[in-house]
């Protein structure tokens, strides 16, 4: 199945060393960032997806997140900021 577009929703980050990195789960348990990442770059090479929109908000600090998640699938990335909560990105 090719799809026309997926959105891909952030996941929450901490600032680990120098860098932005994904908490592996939420106070819910809920996984989260690190492995929607690495399936939208396995839709991307295999061909199937057309169109990637990233969505989400800023970090505590206020960074980007949709830039980091950017900047960690590659090419071309659709990006759109929302307000840091999921009822936001939805």
């Amino acid at each position: 199945m090719i799809y026309d577009r997926v959105f891909v929703h952030e996941g929450e980050m901490a600032k680990i060393g120098n860098k932005y990195e994904f908490l592996a789960e939420d106070q819910h348990g809920f996984l989260h960032g690190e492995i929607r990442i690495e399936a939208i770059k396995v839709l991307r090479k295999q061909g199937r997806v057309k169109e990637i929109i990233a969505v989400g908000g800023l970090t505590k600090d206020g960074v980007s997140k949709v830039k980091l998640m950017a900047e960690r699938i590659g090419g071309e990335v659709i990006q759109l900021e929302s307000i840091r909560s999921t009822r936001g990105n939805i």
